[in-house]
């Protein structure tokens, strides 16, 4: 039997105690494995279709290294009577439900309750740190469950009570639509193609056909909402809502937005949308454990792709608010997700500026937007002409009331305190006087403001770093699906969004630099910036300069 540590703070640790978990009170206990990670490096070497995910999930379980003798020991290990053990399809996780009186018996522990900054959390006792078998430690790169100090995702958007006026029934149906330019300054959706160079792949009959576009989210949707933005922009894909482990979600606005923001921009794409219950994720108990919940079915249900695909999720939270542990089952889920199944997974940098805890003047940045498996996206302000070209972009910031995020005080961007700067992150203006060698958020950025969704049944001007990142995953669903049409190839990591500026050369230019503008701390500057990274996409420039180089 072997200490485990669960990765907390040294404040957590010391955080006041008040209370203990009851006996009956349910973990929900999730084991990360260690993968062969020469094998998970070799599988995302290959971006050629159909090979580069062809494996079958069995198939793919066994290349890993997953050794189904040593799941079914530690299956036995906790599996005792009234624990409820489930391996993932991939046999990369182990989830164990399991009574904590029962738990604190098989872990030689006990669970107390603390609080800190006035939220509650349990956590073993740090006087009697959790005994696991040997083995068990040996086969798993983190243990989570065993504590409530991670923060749940929490969402990037806000909507405006300013209706948008001049909306007018569409022909031949009952949808209200906007008519076009009659609302100056508002970004459409077909402008802001136009401006973005997405329309450039409509031109060439490239809207998303046959390309799925998954979205990771804590609140539903209206069917009605959405059937009547669909009419408005000529939405041909499908849309599939998949409810995991509580039942359908109540609206609260962001999965709205998001679905309307990938719609408008690749009309013909397959959208799954995957929801947990808000209520339930806001709660302090299980609410970060269920992430990885959400994170594992995205996985379970690629576990046979073959062609790739593109994820996009718009909640988040402060990186400060997470153990070590639960970071690394995060980052080996979304690792699978990229290098196993060839997702590129897209994240917005959140929407408190350079403070994403929320206290003003107190530097952070969101998570998962800063891990290195995905790419973190942050939020400018556009001004188009009357031709929607881009006539002006800065980055977004409202530093007007200092005393309350609210989501409004901008794009989120700075640079981390607890993940490394990975070796791809090398552009013009990355080496800077902040940097010290450590992950710096975002990569890229796009519009986050002054945006019409359809909600609640009117025309509402939309905001938001959650209304970038679904921005960039549709663009990045037509970038792949001119690649596989063109090249039989897939770009699925977070690395070509720097390898396509560092190769561009003198007369392309794939990013809108934004140099203009900050987010309250770090300015805007040519180059990658904390505000808006690269920049905002020159589309059809960006598949260009990889088809290309192919």
């Amino acid at each position: 039997m072997t200490k485990f540590d669960p990765g907390l703070p040294p404040n957590a640790l010391k955080a006041p105690v008040v209370g203990t978990v009851p006996d009956n009170q349910i973990l929900h206990i999730s084991v990360a494995f260690k993968l062969d990670q020469n094998a998970i490096n070799q599988i995302g070497k290959n971006s050629k279709l159909p090979e580069g995910s062809s494996k079958s999930a069995t198939e793919m379980a066994n290349t890993l290294g997953i050794n189904e003798a040593v799941v079914k020991k530690v299956q036995a290990y906790f599996g005792i009577q009234d624990a409820t053990v489930k391996a993932g399809k991939l046999r990369t996780d182990l989830t164990i439900d399991i009574k904590a009186g029962s738990a604190a018996t098989l872990l030689k522990t006990k669970f107390l309750l603390h609080e800190l900054n006035g939220r509650q959390f349990y956590a073993p006792d740090p006087k009697q740190p959790p005994m696991l078998p040997k083995f068990v430690l040996d086969n798993a790169v983190a243990i989570t469950g065993l504590d409530t100090y991670s923060s749940p995702p929490e969402k990037h958007s806000t909507l405006s009570a300013q209706n948008v006026q001049a909306a007018h029934t569409m022909q031949h149906s009952q949808a209200s639509c906007l008519r076009p330019g009659a609302n100056p300054g508002i970004v459409e959706s077909a402008a802001l193609a136009h401006a973005y160079g997405y329309d450039q792949f409509w031109n060439k009959g490239i809207h998303g056909e046959q390309q799925t576009i998954s979205i990771i989210t804590f609140d539903g949707f209206d069917q009605n909402d959405i059937a009547n933005y669909f009419t408005c922009v000529g939405f041909r894909g499908t849309l599939k809502a998949v409810n995991v482990i509580t039942p359908a979600p109540k609206p609260e606005g962001e999965t709205t937005l998001d679905i309307e923001m990938i719609a408008g921009m690749a009309p013909s794409a397959n959208i799954v949308v995957y929801m947990l219950d808000q209520t339930y994720a806001q709660t302090q108990t299980e609410a970060a454990n269920a992430y990885l919940d959400v994170l594992q079915r995205v996985i379970d249900d690629n576990a046979n792709n073959k062609t790739g695909g593109v994820v996009t999720t718009s909640w988040g939270s402060a990186e400060e608010l997470k153990s070590s542990n639960y970071l690394a089952a995060v980052h080996q889920r979304f690792e699978i997700m990229t290098q196993v199944e060839h997702l590129t997974v897209f994240a917005s940098s959140g929407d408190c500026g350079a403070f994403n805890m929320g206290i003003y003047n107190l530097l952070s940045v969101d998570y998962p937007a800063s891990d290195p498996a995905v790419v973190g996206v942050g939020g400018t302000t556009l001004t188009l002409d009357n031709k929607n070209t881009r006539a002006k972009e800065i980055a977004w910031s409202n530093g007007e009331n200092q005393s309350a995020c609210k989501n409004s005080w901008g794009t989120g961007g700075g640079v981390s305190t607890r993940i490394e700067q990975p070796k791809w992150q090398n552009a013009p203006g990355v080496n800077n006087k902040y940097a010290h060698g450590m992950r710096q958020v975002p990569d890229v950025s796009a519009v986050a403001t002054n945006l019409p969704v359809y909600y609640n049944g009117e025309w509402l001007v939309a905001g938001g770093t959650s209304a970038a990142a679904p921005i960039w995953a549709a663009g990045w669903t037509l970038v792949n699906q001119e690649l596989k049409t063109a090249k039989q190839t897939l770009i699925f990591s977070p690395e070509p969004m720097y390898w396509v500026v560092n190769n561009a050369g003198e007369n392309k230019t794939p990013y809108f630099d934004v140099t203009e503008g900050n987010n309250l701390y770090y300015k805007a500057t040519p180059g990658w910036d904390q505000p808006t990274g690269i920049g905002t996409p020159n589309l059809y420039t960006i598949y260009k300069v990889i088809a290309d180089s192919i």
